[in-house]
């Protein structure tokens, strides 16, 4: 059955029981240079991980992800920075909090920076290259509830989001079908740490393992992965550095610059797009061509949960299928026509009647998730 959800996480989401005592106890005995870390539980672990974070912070942060999908990928985020939207690609950024609803966001690039303050139930995006503030309203309600793997990576509200925030969303699958463990203890940004190990139950799953490398002393996720079963990760979100001194009030306060250009967005993903980002077939008598033919209503819909959690989505425009129509493999069946693309992480079936299904799971679970929303 399939649960209908807004139309503003189309693109992004297109893209993307506990071990017995005596296991998680030899787990936590480090290797000869690994740090020490009290003893606890997988899920106890997770359990900080998970829970809310109200110390005060700072640090930079790297977000690689390598998801192969080409301009599909695409999400439109602030110079290609969405965390989807990097379908091959790495984010520095800085981050600033002080645990209590005040945070900054600022992804450096050469001769730009996007910035992302949060002040209670108002963001602010400033893009220095266009000189553009855009100002978003209740922004913690946007974020789309995780229902699997897919609402997890791809339902964010934040385009660029730090360890914690991408950690939090993930760990919404451990009651999920999920195997919980401890491996060896590690050193992040100079702190110790546990690792934190997800591994699906699900033969479907094209995802191995998700590890979350969790402070020792505050919870805090330092590093998140994710694993498919070949090659090596297709996400990781790792601290540099961190420091938990207080950050200075002037970190959090914003104020367009005589100027510039102050707008007002329904979300944070739609006041970060590049405007930049478009078919370069427009602008020459051309207008806006999508998948399938004339533009359908757009639709987006998720079946399944956890680890094969699929997407089916209508009105995507054609030009971010240029790769899935250089390589895609032809494919039929009771569930119609198509073209395969599959990836270390996900399949994707583009079908002739304009549908869009994607999952992180093998192309036979996909095939068969689309004869169940069509039955």
């Amino acid at each position: 059955m399939l649960q209908s959800v807004g139309w503003r996480w189309t693109v992004p989401l297109v893209m993307a029981a506990a071990l017995p005592l005596g296991s998680w106890a030899r787990s936590l005995r480090p290797a000869p240079d690994a740090p020490t870390v009290p003893v606890a539980t997988p899920a106890q672990v997770a359990a900080r991980a998970a829970a809310t974070h109200p110390q005060p912070r700072s640090g930079s942060f790297e977000l690689s992800t390598g998801l192969g999908l080409g301009d599909l990928g695409t999400s439109g985020a602030a110079g290609g920075a969405g965390l989807v939207g990097l379908s091959a690609g790495t984010v520095e950024a800085r981050t600033w909090s002080d645990g209590a609803g005040r945070s900054r966001v600022a992804q450096i690039r050469p001769l730009e920076e996007t910035d992302w303050i949060r002040n209670g139930s108002t963001v602010w995006v400033w893009h220095s290259r266009s000189t553009t503030a855009v100002r978003v309203n209740a922004p913690a309600a946007l974020d789309l509830p995780v229902q699997g793997i897919l609402t997890a990576v791809a339902g964010t509200s934040t385009p660029v989001p730090t360890p914690e925030e991408l950690a939090a969303r993930l760990l919404g699958l451990r009651d999920r079908a999920t195997e919980l463990s401890l491996g060896t203890p590690r050193r992040i940004a100079g702190r110790p740490a546990y690792d934190l190990v997800l591994r699906p139950r699900s033969a479907g799953s094209l995802v191995a393992r998700i590890e979350v490398v969790v402070d020792a002393a505050t919870g805090l996720p330092l590093e998140v992965s994710v694993q498919p079963h070949l090659g090596g990760p297709v996400i990781r979100d790792r601290y540099r550095s961190i420091s938990f001194a207080r950050p200075g009030a002037a970190n959090f306060s914003f104020r367009p610059p005589a100027g510039a250009d102050v707008t007002e967005a329904a979300s944070i993903n739609t006041a970060s797009a590049d405007r930049r980002l478009r078919d370069p077939r427009e602008g020459r008598g051309r207008g806006r061509r999508y998948f399938g033919g004339p533009p359908p209503p757009p639709s987006i819909a998720l079946g399944g949960t956890g680890w094969d959690e699929v997407v089916v989505a209508r009105g995507i425009e054609e030009w971010r299928f240029r790769d899935v129509l250089r390589v895609g493999t032809p494919v039929s069946g009771s569930f119609g026509r198509g073209l395969l693309l599959r990836t270390r992480a996900l399949s994707l079936i583009a079908l002739d009647d304009g549908r869009v299904v994607v999952g992180a799971v093998t192309p036979r679970r996909l095939e068969a998730a689309i004869a169940e929303t069509a039955s």
